[in-house]
């Protein structure tokens, strides 16, 4: 699988929040990360990430667990 994904800065977050709920209803959540590496960072210097997000919301809190590997090649770092 390779994952792609855009950002982009927001002008205006409550006229996008607003457009957005014309499509669907948005569910406040909140998430935070937590990254491992092992001793001397090693993953970090190959480009890897292994964290756990705990994301809490009004279903409940779940966990995730993930690892990014390196990008595919240079045109999508």
């Amino acid at each position: 699988m390779i994952e792609a994904e855009i950002k982009a800065r927001l002008v205006d977050p409550a006229a996008v929040r607003q457009r957005l709920e014309q499509w669907a209803a948005g569910v406040a959540e909140t998430y935070s990360d937590t990254y491992f590496d092992a001793p001397g960072e090693t993953l970090a210097a190959r480009e890897r990430e292994l964290r756990v997000r705990t994301i809490a919301g009004p279903s409940g809190t779940r966990h995730l667990l993930t690892f990014k590997d390196r990008p595919v090649d240079e045109a999508t770092q």
